[in-house]
């Protein structure tokens, strides 16, 4: 299950990676193990899979675009007071779609759309999904350097949040967890004063429809959540 450690597990694992031409490549995998121990949420032995294929299109150094789907299924226990509960089969599919484009020096657009499903025996499946924009540019004397996206999301189970990883200043790292029903944003600039001397500041801000958490700067509750970051770097090189 996608561990560094065996924990006791059977199982075969295979991956394929193709590349067609110059622009085209295709890599997938799958995982079919058997787990004798109990585990997190199950009292019984569990078998399960993983599957995923992703392809992968480049048009020099302008265009990279990708296509990912994954598809996960285990077993969980079932929501009764058993010692020993009946276990439920449960499964999850993943499809990304994401585009990077480069149309000019110093200018770097990225889309993606992610959708998401979580099914169950005998029960209705839930979807959700994640968008975003984010646009970044650098100016021609490399001076200036902005970041800024924006992204839709409504993922109204935890086990469809869905992980991006966000941009930050530098040394810094951050990955958002997009639950719930909302939009979110944030701004990067950073300024190179001088060669040894840089300056980075980062605002962002979340807003939920139907979620509430406790805002950082008013510790109170709400349905927004903001935060600014500020930053001085001061680069020794030696002489």
């Amino acid at each position: 299950k996608e561990n560094n450690k065996t924990m006791n597990e059977t199982g075969l694992y295979a991956a394929l990676n193709l590349k067609l031409n110059n622009n085209l490549s295709i890599t997938g995998f799958t995982d079919n193990y058997l787990n004798p121990w109990i585990s997190f949420d199950n009292n019984r032995p569990e078998r399960g899979s993983n599957k995923g294929i992703k392809i992968n299109y480049t048009e020099g150094k302008s265009l990279e675009m990708q296509l990912l789907f994954r598809n996960q299924q285990w077993h969980s226990n079932e929501n009764t007071q058993d010692y020993l509960p009946a276990t439920k089969e449960e499964s999850l599919n993943q499809l990304r779609w994401q585009c990077t484009l480069k149309p000019m020096f110093g200018l770097q657009l990225q889309t993606r759309l992610e959708l998401k499903s979580h099914q169950q025996i005998n029960k209705l499946s839930a979807a959700g999904y994640l968008a975003f924009e984010e646009i970044s540019f650098i100016t021609m004397n490399s001076k200036l350097k902005t970041i800024a996206r924006i992204s839709v999301f409504d993922t109204p189970d935890f086990s469809l949040a869905i992980y991006a990883r966000e941009r930050d200043l530098p040394y810094n790292y951050d990955q958002s967890i997009n639950f719930g029903k909302g939009t979110s944003y944030y701004l990067i600039l950073i300024y190179s004063i001088m060669r040894e001397l840089d300056a980075g500041l980062k605002f962002s801000k979340t807003s939920w429809s139907n979620h509430w958490v406790n805002d950082e700067w008013s510790n109170q509750y709400g349905n927004r959540k903001m935060a600014l970051s500020f930053q001085i770097n001061y680069h020794i090189r030696p002489r």
